[in-house]
């Protein structure tokens, strides 16, 4: 997401769009050259990867942010913020920055290639998050046997929140599939309820940068109640206060936002330092990070003494675990600790 330079002058800012208009977070996930960036700019027409290395390396570094306006079948107004990820396992960092309060997982496997490593570890890292509803693009499927790898997907699913999610064919390249996947979307969100608002806005930072005349702006998804412009929030887990001087959302300056929109906030009085890269923001209180293990050898079990990688939205380090109770601990256990 970027944070444009004020357009409006104070007292026109543009209140959050109407409470008919339904608001939800979508992130893609997928294995490396999948084409998640290409669908997302077929999509909306934003082209996600925007860092000069991207283009240079046709591969997603960073994560990228664009908006998608529905229509539901009874023509509500659906806005969807987009969240598309790495798919490099080198990224899994920013790629579990990018999926932490989503509403929906837009996941992608390309028909040339089928089931890949970071297609498994993607879906794992969904599972752990508690995502519970995707939708499945076949992505390529002019350059491969559609039927064969919608059938290897759902295989792969069956055990999982996924198993029953629409597989959709769309070839980027040739134009195939994209209006009937917009369709879909619509029908899945037109279902569902957006986030409600409890009266405790969290923003969980999964970028950070500051701009000259400006200052520092840190981006999120908005979850737990509105914020508003002027509004006193508190940083975690240093544990300070900071004022929110201004508000945006995909580029248009707000004077408030609603739990389920990417949003962009001004905080002038605070150093770039003083936060460090993906730290929690919140005016009430902040989630745990995730940690997500990512095994050498995958056994279907860990044991005590396995040395793992783990992995959080902040970083990654090496670990010996213990378990408390057993020397292994089979998948599902949450009885490990370091």
């Amino acid at each position: 997401m970027r944070f444009a330079r004020p357009a409006l002058r104070p007292g026109k800012l543009r209140m959050a769009r109407p409470v008919t208009e339904k608001h939800f977070i979508i992130a893609t996930a997928g294995h490396v050259d999948h084409g998640k960036s290409a669908l997302v700019k077929a999509l909306t027409g934003i082209d996600p990867d925007r860092l000069p290395e991207e283009k240079a390396r046709q591969i997603t570094i960073e994560l990228g942010f664009a908006e998608l306006n529905l229509s539901a079948p009874d023509r509500e107004k659906i806005h969807l913020g987009i969240v598309d990820v790495p798919g490099h396992e080198k990224f899994v960092r920013n790629m579990i920055a990018g999926v932490g309060s989503i509403d929906l997982a837009l996941f992608v496997v390309a028909a040339d290639d089928g089931w890949m490593p970071q297609t498994e570890e993607h879906l794992q890292i969904l599972t752990y998050l508690g995502v519970k509803r995707a939708v499945i693009a076949l992505t390529k499927s002019d350059l491969g046997k559609i039927g064969n790898v919608a059938g290897q997907i759902r295989k792969q699913l069956r055990d999982t929140a996924f198993a029953h999610s629409p597989i959709i064919p769309v070839s980027v390249r040739i134009g195939e599939g994209i209006e009937n996947l917009k369709s879909v979307l619509s029908s899945q969100f037109s279902t569902m309820q957006p986030q409600a608002d409890a009266g405790k806005p969290r923003l969980f930072i999964d970028r950070a940068f500051t701009l000259r005349g400006i200052g520092t702006v840190v981006t999120g998804t908005l979850t737990g109640g509105q914020l508003r412009r002027g509004q006193n929030i508190v940083v975690q887990p240093q544990n300070f206060e900071a004022r929110v001087r201004s508000i945006q959302s995909h580029g248009s300056e707000l004077e408030a936002v609603q739990p389920g929109m990417r949003t962009a906030i001004n905080l002038p009085d605070v150093a770039i330092g003083d936060l460090g890269n993906r730290v929690p923001a919140s005016s009430f209180y902040s989630k745990n990070p995730l940690g997500f293990v990512r095994k050498n050898q995958p056994p279907d079990h860990l044991r005590t003494g396995l040395r793992c990688i783990c992995i959080t939205a902040h970083r990654d380090f090496l670990r010996k675990f213990n378990c408390l109770k057993t020397a292994r601990s089979n998948p599902g256990s949450k009885q490990l600790r370091d």
